[in-house]
């Protein structure tokens, strides 16, 4: 198998988590480069979307040594509710911006429906990764929100730290109020 230049992975990440880290592990593996895509940009949180995208890069970033880091890139792309089209042409803007020769690959992990759009980039060579273990961000949201234990098993020790101090700032108690009054 050839060494690509430039993978891309594409995700929500809310909250970044140990199948998250395993995708970007693989990509950094067989790539040069990996450009993150960080789905669901907005500045408004919700708690299907609670970090805003600065917040999703410190996390993943925080999981990397500085190497590793030198080799991600981070973009931020907003839905486009029933435009895929325009969705990925975001994309494809954000790739066409970066000088590169050679392969380009999508990595990802076809875990379920809502993996539909690794099939809308043929002009990318798909490289899948199998999960370690079904892991449920909106599961992990969840316990975090209403502080249930079991929250952080399936974190990397610096996103649990990540989120034990967000959990001290008045967005995390406007969302709990949220979660709470949604009952």
């Amino acid at each position: 198998m050839n060494k690509l230049n430039l993978s891309l992975v594409i995700g929500r990440f809310e909250p970044f988590h140990l199948c998250h880290k395993e995708i970007i592990d693989y990509a950094l593996n067989i790539s040069l480069y990996c450009m993150v895509f960080l789905g669901s940009a907005s500045d408004k949180r919700t708690l299907k979307n609670p970090w805003l995208p600065n917040e999703r890069e410190d996390m993943i970033r925080s999981c990397y040594s500085n190497l590793e880091n030198g080799r991600l890139e981070f973009r931020a792309v907003p839905d486009y509710f029933g435009q895929n089209g325009l969705w990925k042409s975001d994309i494809m803007l954000h790739v066409n911006l970066v000088e590169t020769t050679g392969t380009i690959g999508l990595i990802g992990c076809q875990k379920d429906a809502s993996s539909f759009y690794l099939t809308m980039f043929p002009e990318f060579e798909f490289r899948g990764v199998e999960p370690i273990d079904q892991i449920n961000s909106t599961e992990i949201r969840k316990l975090y929100f209403n502080n249930q234990s079991g929250w952080d098993t399936d974190l990397h020790p610096n996103v649990r730290d990540y989120l034990l101090n967000f959990a001290k700032t008045d967005d995390f108690q406007q969302l709990k109020n949220q979660m709470e009054n949604s009952k």
